[in-house]
């Protein structure tokens, strides 16, 4: 079996050419064993597997060529990037792209498309670089292929260019991007049907980007995006007058995408602005995206939405206390055609502290917000109602649905002797979860906590942890709880060439639906041994023994170990 990789891109540097071919060849090689048992009638897994897998690189020139493979129980599979094979040729301050690319241009533009072609890159040591590409977007797929999923589409050609300059640490970015679907590469006969959504488009994309110091303290980012998307270049061209697109930036590009009934043109713009005064930094967000926004640069756009953000973050006391602040909210169907509603408000704060130097603590809270209301229906929507659902007057569904968490970490130092450290740590961590509408409201509400005690012998490279941990859960009338204990040890051998770790857990469930289910045993044994500089052998072994009403004894008990084996060249 051949399996073709992703997109691959290596970059070669031309400038030292004169040093001669450089021809070296690298890889490794690894050999992984996978032996398994149970005392269960019905076994998860083989009781052996075993895995081969490998990799060569050959390098001439800085040209890496790269190839891979695997062996697994009589299954082979060999893999060679050929097919999508991407190569960066550098010379100084020039930088070309063959092959396989992906390159961005701007957020609202070009946004790391894939593309099969040649772009060149230009930053030399002035305050003006620029980069141009052209390209395959997307290849023909015949009708009736079993490639892209068995769905058809047009061979897709793109080009873009982007000028950049940046005067004193400031950023001005002007990027253009266009693409188009070949009419003829998809091959039809007379009989043929396309599926529906299956028009050649075009379209043209215009980005603005601005990143620029207002004095000593604020700090201003700006970016803008149009767009002209024509999602059927066989309907006839609009001839005279903009008309009310006059204001898109895109429809004045007419000349890279013609105005057609098909042709929609869309805006969206962002921005940012930081004030970094002495002893706090403020900031403010705005982001707007059409409903509907789209370019062929990108694989997917979150559109149809609005968000506003406020931050502001300080340390006091010598940086012994740090606080942030963060909310925010955002609202869709901008253009109010959809059916529904939703807005959503978000806000979170972070303190952390260093009490003493033996004490720090950690405190953090979230609370996002959704709220949705559906649009009023009028009396045609009543009496052509499918459901006693549908009848409803829907302007009365509003749902609002509450997230909140909050978590506390202390840290406590119980030990500062180099040699003998001690720590002890304790977590706590909350969250609940809330809808309520009309007529229904429903809940769940998490508890956990943690804590933790470590030692570690530094002579002998000896490292302890006890640990226990515990979470509730509350959700209608239903309580739920688990808990168990954890003792782990870790042990450096040979120069720390070998190290071992060995640990051992229990846990145990129980509920109000039902008594305790008995106790969860775990145990694991890892072990790394790195011989000399390109051998390295693995080992690691899990027994998890469980209760069950399946097995005879009452409990089920698993074993799996891995023994694994590396070298590299």
């Amino acid at each position: 079996m051949v399996l073709m990789l992703p997109a691959l891109g290596l970059g070669q540097d031309l400038s030292n050419l004169e040093e001669g071919p450089n021809f070296k060849i690298s890889g490794g090689l690894n050999v992984n064993q996978v032996f398994y048992a149970t005392t269960s009638d019905n076994p998860r897994r083989d009781p052996y597997n075993y895995f081969l897998g490998g990799n060569l690189a050959l390098s001439l020139y800085g040209l890496s060529i790269p190839v891979s493979f695997s062996y697994s129980n009589q299954n082979f599979s060999y893999n060679q990037p050929f097919n999508q094979y991407g190569l960066q040729p550098t010379y100084k301050w020039v930088r070309g792209y063959i092959g396989y690319n992906s390159l961005s241009f701007s957020k609202y533009t070009l946004a790391g498309h894939i593309f099969n072609g040649v772009g060149v890159e230009l930053t030399p040591d002035i305050p003006i670089s620029a980069t141009v590409m052209y390209g395959r977007l997307r290849k023909a797929v015949p009708l009736g292929s079993e490639d892209n999923g068995g769905q058809p589409s047009f061979k897709r050609l793109g080009w873009g260019v982007k000028v950049a300059y940046t005067p004193n640490g400031d950023q001005y970015e002007l990027s253009l991007f266009g693409a188009w679907d070949d009419v003829e590469s998809l091959l039809l006969s007379p009989q043929d049907t396309l599926p529906p959504n299956l028009d050649p488009q075009q379209n043209i994309a215009l980005g603005l980007l601005i990143r620029k110091s207002l004095g000593s303290v604020l700090n201003l980012e700006v970016e803008y995006g149009s767009s002209s998307l024509t999602r059927n270049v066989l309907s006839p061209i609009i001839e005279g007058p903009l008309g009310e697109v006059r204001w898109q930036p895109a429809a004045w590009l007419g000349v890279f995408n013609p105005r057609r009934p098909t042709t929609s043109f869309y805006q969206a713009v962002r921005g940012n602005l930081n004030a970094n005064l002495k002893v706090v930094t403020l900031g403010i967000g705005y982001e707007r995206i059409d409903p509907g926004y789209a370019t062929l640069g990108a694989y997917f756009f979150n559109a149809d939405l609005e968000n506003f953000t406020a931050n502001v973050s300080t340390a006091l006391f010598e940086n012994k206390i740090n606080l942030a602040v963060n909310v925010g909210g955002q609202r869709n169907n901008l253009n109010q055609v959809q059916a529904i509603n939703t807005a959503r408000g978000v806000g979170s704060a972070q303190i952390s502290a260093q009490v003493s130097p033996r004490v720090s603590l950690n405190l953090n809270y979230s609370n996002f917000q959704t709220f949705a209301r559906a649009q009023s229906q009028d009396q045609f929507g009543y009496i052509n109602s499918l459901s006693q659902f549908d009848s409803v007057n829907v302007d009365t569904l509003s749902f609002v649905q509450v997230n909140q968490s909050g978590s506390l970490s202390v840290s406590y130092v119980l030990s500062t002797n180099k040699e003998h450290p001690m720590t002890l740590v304790a977590n706590g961590t909350y969250s609940a979860t809330g809808t309520s509408g009309a007529e229904t409201a429903a809940g769940a509400t998490f508890y956990n906590m943690s804590g933790a005690y470590s030692y570690k012998h530094a002579a002998w490279g000896l490292g302890l942890t006890l640990a226990g941990n515990a979470t509730i859960t509350f959700q209608d009338t239903i309580r739920s709880m688990q808990y168990g204990p954890t003792l782990s040890a870790n042990q450096s051998f040979l120069d720390k060439k070998l190290k071992l770790t060995l640990s051992a857990s229990a846990n145990r469930a129980e509920s109000t639906l039902q008594s305790a289910t008995g106790w969860l045993s775990n145990f694991r044994l890892a072990g790394n041994y790195q011989l000399g500089e390109r051998h390295q052998f693995r080992l690691n072994a899990t027994t998890i023994s469980r209760p069950t009403a399946a097995a005879a004894s009452g409990r089920q008990t698993d074993f799996t170990a891995n023994l694994g084996y590396s070298f590299s060249f």
